[in-house]
């Protein structure tokens, strides 16, 4: 069934779907610059990064 996860991951296999945790992982990127937890010299790089999985 789509949107349901094992209870242990298997062959490398993820226990959440990409798309669940998507938008989360990006808020913590937005809130580590805004704390200043991100060095400027990494702003793009990980920016790029999420720009390129959507």
């Amino acid at each position: 069934m789509v949107g349901t996860s094992p209870t242990t991951a298997t062959d490398g296999q993820s226990l959440v779907p990409y798309t669940n945790v998507f938008a989360q992982y990006q808020q913590f990127y937005y809130q580590a610059i805004e704390n200043g937890q991100v060095p400027i010299q990494f702003y793009d790089l990980i920016r790029n990064y999420f720009i390129s999985l959507k």
